[in-house]
């Protein structure tokens, strides 16, 4: 960690973590979203930054599970350095997640200045390594000329099949390191997201929630956040007490689903037969 940084945690700043890409469509939404009940689970104040002012659907979600622990707001990108530098706005939180826009812009780059952590996620696609090296070439490599940056790449939605493999490969020709960790491909964490909720609160004990939980851990250890007894069984504990304790909003999230669901059979009544 640079002096400059290790200055800022000595005077209470919050960690800021930067989740950004080239791309939309890769998840870093849904990761934001689990990252920041995680985080919130285990007793920090987060401030969700949203910085694309065009579209706030998980912030929206967030909001529904009225969570004391997560404050959610739209900050678009040029303005990320100078709002975030104030204290009325970040001096009551632990970290600060910021969910970046999906595409190269002349203002790209300031997330990057702003934050001490970023990571990459990145789908296993070849499309999507292409849209990754232009990410690399046009805006992370032209800042590392003059800003020590820390941060890595990470594959999401892994199937765990040849085209994930040939990914993770190639992503080691990069200059940026990549995650041991993936996350898996799972309906379970995009539709907990979409809810509001963390995985581990909406269905406990699966490969789904185990992977959010691996992936959330080796970041921990790289941006060197504090969480005490940061274990697998506590995640599960203390998101079924949380589920528990929120009866009322877990209710509407219930009934959010319930109506999605009567839709679809709605949707499949109506069709007509060939």
């Amino acid at each position: 960690m640079s002096k400059d940084k290790a200055n800022q945690r000595s005077k209470g700043r919050p960690k800021i973590i930067a989740i950004i890409a080239q791309k939309g469509g890769v998840g870093k939404s849904t990761v934001s979203c689990q990252l920041a009940v995680l985080f919130s689970t285990f007793g920090k104040k987060v401030l969700m930054v949203n910085s694309d002012t065009h579209q706030n659907s998980i912030g929206d979600a967030l909001r529904d599970r009225e969570d004391a622990n997560i404050v959610c707001v739209t900050i678009p990108t040029k303005n990320l350095r100078r709002e975030l530098s104030k204290d009325p706005l970040t001096g009551n939180f632990d970290i600060v997640i910021i969910d970046g826009e999906g595409h190269i812009h002349e203002h790209s780059k300031v997330a990057l200045e702003t934050c001490d952590y970023f990571i990459v996620p990145i789908l296993p696609s070849q499309f999507d390594l292409n849209s990754y090296d232009k990410y690399v070439n046009a805006v992370v490599e032209p800042t590392l000329e003059y800003k020590d940056l820390e941060g890595g790449v990470f594959l999401n939605q892994d199937e765990s099949d040849a085209s994930s493999t040939e990914t993770i490969d190639m992503l080691t020709e990069y200059p940026l390191p990549v995650f041991s960790n993936s996350i898996i491909r799972s309906k379970l964490i995009r539709k907990s997201s979409g809810l509001g909720m963390g995985i581990a609160e909406y269905r406990r004990n699966t490969a789904a929630s185990k992977s959010i939980f691996k992936f959330s851990k080796e970041l921990i250890n790289a941006a060197e956040i504090k969480i005490k007894n940061f274990t697998y069984e506590e995640f599960a504990k203390r998101s079924l007490i949380r589920r528990e304790s929120r009866k009322g909003v877990s209710s509407n999230a219930r009934a959010k689903e319930a109506s999605t669901n009567i839709e679809k059979t709605t949707r499949v009544q109506l069709e007509p037969r060939a």
